[in-house]
């Protein structure tokens, strides 16, 4: 006897963000004759990419006939024809965003974080599987470098997310124009005990250099729409980025000293207050918001590279903001993170005041949470010119000396504002879990 499954009413495109109804979606051909002609006028860039139908012939399973017989498992978008997971018509997606600049570590971040996810929110009561493996090929990649590296002790380095990679970005054409569209990572989030809603996660990780005021959105290159459906925005202030946080860094760090990339970070773009401000009036424009007011979406300042301001964090960083309950439950500590979000707050509103005040502008919920992906300091990799440290020395980390903290924190918080009920945090004042 078969299960029957319940769609939803519409769902949007992870890739294209098109609404479309479920009887809308495209089944991929499975046979191999049936492949997009070279003068297709709407195709996904690719050599012997399979074709998209409407199906209206279904095995007794559901699944769909393609025009030469073959049984077919696979789904499209009716707009954009790149391919959706089932989960997707199943379930509305929960968009989330990275936001940040050159060089300020996101893809650092998200490769850390999705991995401690991985093995800490068993723990909570969820798992977080991949909803679409080949959309996360790039991200499990990274997660095999920095964790599952065969050499632990040699420095290895993440590939900058470049702005014309066709690991990031997908070519496809729509109507007869070709047009390049972010490639998100796709997962599901299950509760353990089969108890609450399984969700759809979808996150963004665009190139820095698409937030800056001159690389704006175009037809062709819709690059940072996503922003516009995201339910939580999460963004990295870099602190060695700025010349008021490098100095209270005190530390004799590579970072500080040198760069990663050179002497010093850019000058060339703008400061990190006005790629949030750009990220605010991208939004505005697409949600079409009044000038005044205020996102009802969480934004999360991630002030990442925290090891370096640890003397300023009451030593935060050393215990992650989890608890349990009287009942065993292991729960965020609202508490600790609202204690460490004010200390941030307040080293921010020192250095860099025109940061706070923008942040606070533009969400009404606004988070400082402080977060070392790495925990340690770069190293010169081992075919650099470590005599003479340059702009082409390359910096890389030893795996073995990976040590994150509060990674997880960010994304734990913005699930926490967007269902408590289904992720609980404890809090002294209120006396339990909620």
């Amino acid at each position: 006897m078969s299960t029957r499954i319940k769609l939803s009413d519409s769902t949007l495109c992870p890739h294209c963000r098109h609404r479309f109804e479920p009887h809308e979606v495209l089944s991929i051909a499975e046979h191999p004759s049936l492949v997009y002609d070279e003068d297709d006028h709407h195709a996904v860039s690719g050599k012997n990419t399979r074709r998209r139908f409407l199906a209206s012939r279904f095995t007794p399973g559901g699944n769909a006939i393609d025009p030469m017989g073959a049984e077919c498992r696979k789904y499209a978008c009716p707009r954009c024809h790149l391919e959706v997971p089932r989960a997707s018509l199943e379930i509305e997606p929960l968009f989330s965003s990275i936001v940040g600049a050159p060089g300020s570590g996101k893809s650092y971040f998200l490769a850390t974080m999705t991995w401690q996810l991985r093995k800490l929110l068993p723990e909570l009561g969820w798992t977080l599987m991949d909803a679409d493996v080949a959309s996360n090929e790039r991200l499990r990649a990274s997660e095999q470098k920095l964790f599952l590296n065969s050499n632990r002790e040699a420095p290895v380095a993440l590939a900058k997310t470049a702005e014309t990679s066709r690991e990031l970005y997908s070519e496809v054409t729509i109507e007869g124009a070709a047009i390049r569209l972010p490639k998100p990572f796709q997962f599901l989030l299950k509760p353990k005990d089969a108890q609450g809603p399984t969700r759809f996660v979808v996150l963004y990780d665009n190139a820095g250099e698409h937030f800056l005021p001159n690389r704006g959105d175009s037809l062709q290159e819709p690059m940072t729409e996503h922003l516009a459906h995201s339910r939580a925005n999460l963004f990295l202030l870099d602190p060695t980025q700025d010349p008021r946080l490098r100095e209270v860094c005190g530390v004799d760090d590579p970072q500080l000293i040198s760069g990663p990339r050179g002497k010093g970070f850019s000058t060339e773009t703008i400061g990190q207050e006005g790629i949030l401000a750009e990220m605010d009036a991208r939004i505005r424009q697409a949600r079409r918001m009044n000038a005044t007011a205020s996102s009802q979406t969480p934004l999360i300042i991630v002030l990442s590279k925290a090891d370096l301001l640890r003397r300023h964090l009451d030593d935060a960083l050393d215990q992650e903001p989890l608890r349990r309950t009287s009942t065993g439950q292991l729960c965020l500590d609202v508490d600790k993170i609202k204690a460490t979000s004010k200390l941030c707050r307040g080293l921010l509103a020192d250095q860099m005041p025109e940061f706070v005040s923008t942040a606070e502008n533009i969400a009404r919920h606004v988070l400082y949470i402080p977060v070392s992906a790495l925990g340690t300091s770069p190293e010169p990799m081992p075919d650099s010119d470590t005599t003479h440290r340059t702009e082409q020395t390359k910096w890389g980390i030893r795996p073995d000396a990976i040590n994150p903290s509060w990674v997880t924190v960010p994304f734990l918080c913005a699930l926490q504002h967007l269902a408590p009920d289904d992720f609980p945090a404890i809090s002294d004042a209120e006396g339990d879990a909620r």
